[in-house]
């Protein structure tokens, strides 16, 4: 604190948002509730990294896909013994995002009978 500056004044500097390393926007979203979160906080900040959330996705249904038509692939007596018959599997296909949890209900079904 320089000789210049009154004792309150130096404290009122310190305790603003900008010296303290954050910007007025920072301040305001900190303070505004937080299920009041805009959709812009939310989106992500770098176009990269969405970009390379949607090829994650895309590989993931791909890798899906071909595991669900290759147990198409299987005859019914090997799906049996998997616990899961074609029927699943083709429920599974037109469901992609809920596919294991309908195999998983078709083989604990298929274990209690």
């Amino acid at each position: 604190m320089s000789s210049s500056q009154s004792p309150s004044s130096a404290l009122d500097a310190s305790a603003s948002p900008t010296s303290l390393g954050t910007t007025t926007l920072e301040t305001i979203m900190a303070l505004s509730l937080f299920g009041e979160r805009s959709l812009a906080a939310a989106s992500p900040a770098n176009p990269l990294t969405a970009v390379a959330r949607w090829i994650r996705k895309a590989q993931a249904a791909r890798t899906r896909r071909a595991a669900l038509s290759a147990l198409l692939e299987l005859d019914a007596d090997r799906l049996g013994d998997l616990g899961i018959s074609r029927q699943d599997v083709v429920a599974a296909m037109v469901a992609p995002a809920h596919a294991g949890r309908m195999l998983n209900t078709a083989r604990a079904r298929s274990a209690r009978s």
